[in-house]
């Protein structure tokens, strides 16, 4: 099931993406690094303090989270915008999409700079990308965006790309769920979250 993250903002995040990669050394010493399937994100989150109905909130998240079933979606723009253009609504252009490029439509014409380098992307098979260069869309208004790391899943032909509030979907790696709780009823909570790949 999967449990959105609740509107409480953290007072602190710490993202990181982990590469599944093998190093291996040759009898002569080279080095080299193999490169596997299974790249994925990581989030680190203290929240401030709570009370009350967002404490029951946070905990139950918490809680709903770590059982073996359960997905959070966290937005992936804490502490991030988007520096490419405003008001953009693009979609998918053309279905069975792999590898490292993705193709999008529905952009305003021959624009320089439309998404820029480092901008997070997500789609609603809940995969979150990253731009790897500037893109310019073309004079249809369609854009190839170069990312990061290749799709995990084909998103469907004109479904939405979400350039302002991307979500992925997150696992909790540890079956132990821990809060603090000190005078007057505060509650302080840090979580760990990696994505759900």
């Amino acid at each position: 099931m999967n449990i959105p993250f609740p509107s409480s903002i953290p007072a602190q995040l710490s993202w990181g993406f982990r590469r599944n990669i093998v190093i291996n050394e040759s009898l002569n010493g080279t080095l080299t690094r193999i490169g596997r399937t299974g790249d994925r994100w990581e989030c680190s989150m203290a929240l401030p303090l709570l009370v009350g109905d967002s404490a029951r909130l946070m905990r139950s998240f918490a809680m709903r989270v770590s059982a073996p079933d359960n997905y959070g979606l966290l937005p992936c723009n804490h502490g991030y915008e988007f520096s490419g253009s405003a008001g953009l609504t693009p979609l998918v252009n053309g279905a069975s999409q792999s590898g490292s490029v993705l193709n999008i439509d529905g952009l305003p014409n021959g624009v320089t700079g439309i998404i820029k380098a480092g901008d997070r992307l997500g789609l609603t098979t809940l995969q979150v990308l990253e731009a790897a260069a500037d893109v310019n869309s073309n004079g249809s208004g369609e854009a190839a965006v170069p990312l990061v790391y290749p799709l995990r899943a084909s998103p469907a032909d004109n479904s939405a790309v979400n350039l302002y509030n991307p979500v992925g979907r997150f696992i909790m790696p540890e079956a132990f769920v821990q809060w603090a709780l000190s005078p007057p009823l505060l509650h302080s909570f840090t979580f760990q979250f990696v994505e759900a790949i």
